[in-house]
């Protein structure tokens, strides 16, 4: 019984999360009217809630195909590629702060 119930749980909340990340995928980009495309941090911030949210749906979809499973792979490629993304943003900004300090 209690496998059920947590199932069903982690159901709905993959449900959720994905609810979530469409929502702000949706409202980010009709609110903004498409400009976060024109930025680095916009562009990074859209690819941060997306990539996961495509690995949930990938998953949560049985398809037992090779064109599937290439999709699979592809949104899975995503989230590490986006972190790779912070990471260098991370550091450039830090770069830039480490730099400012010395000019004073």
């Amino acid at each position: 019984m209690i496998y059920r119930v947590m199932a069903w749980y982690g159901f709905f909340i993959t449900i959720t999360i994905v609810a979530f990340g469409l929502t702000f995928a949706y409202l980010y980009h009709t609110r903004t009217h498409g400009a976060w495309r024109r930025s680095e941090l916009g562009r990074h911030l859209m690819a941060f809630v997306v990539a996961p949210t495509a690995v949930l749906i990938t998953a949560m979809i049985r398809i037992d195909e090779i064109w599937w499973m290439m999709i699979q792979l592809i949104a899975y490629t995503t989230v590490p590629l986006v972190y790779l993304q912070r990471i260098r943003i991370f550091l450039r900004v830090q770069k830039e702060s480490d730099d400012s300090d010395q000019d004073h």
